[in-house]
């Protein structure tokens, strides 16, 4: 746990419906979410996401270039 009630922590299936909101408000990429999260557990491509009080409100993913 972070500072005022920040956590970051690798994404779980069950985070689907927050992340799919998520990309609904954004009005992109829906359809792809259970890609992402599947790529993220064959550690084909590390995703994590941020919560805060317990909720999911960011997906995180490391851009390869800066690492």
């Amino acid at each position: 746990m972070l500072e005022s009630g920040w956590s970051i922590r690798a994404v779980r299936p069950d985070d689907a419906p927050a992340l799919r909101r998520m990309r609904e408000e954004a009005g992109w990429d829906v359809e792809r979410v259970p890609a992402w999260i599947a790529a993220s557990l064959t550690g084909e491509r590390p995703t994590w996401v941020a919560e805060l009080d317990g909720e999911t409100v960011v997906r995180c993913i490391p851009h390869i270039g800066y690492l």
